[in-house]
């Protein structure tokens, strides 16, 4: 089974040389192999990205990085610790079972 990872990310407002405006902070999830998700630019605060259909496993990270408007890193590129992302228990449904037992003999 798959699951759904949201990660975000709270800034901190910092002064930079002028050059290329930023375009926004760029979010990826990168899976226990080394290789990442699609990222996704997220232009404003709050910034969280979701991540759907992610299968189980162990040691997954999550990245930021502001980009400018070419693509290029304006910081420094921030990554989590490892985390795991766990199966989903099995559906549940209700059902009737024994809880007890009355006997009367007449």
């Amino acid at each position: 089974m798959t699951r759904t990872v949201v990660i975000t990310v709270t800034a901190q407002s910092v002064q930079l040389a002028e050059g290329p405006a930023p375009s926004g902070i760029s979010i990826n999830l990168v899976n226990p192999e080394g290789i990442a998700f699609t990222p996704q630019l997220i232009t404003s605060a709050p910034y969280t990205a979701t991540f759907s259909n992610v299968p189980a496993g162990t040691g997954y990270t999550a990245t930021a990085q502001t980009l400018d408007v070419n693509g290029k890193g304006l910081s420094d590129v921030m990554k989590s610790s490892a985390f795991d992302v766990a199966d989903l228990p099995p559906p549940m449904m209700p059902v009737d079972v024994p809880a007890s037992i009355s006997v009367t003999v007449q």
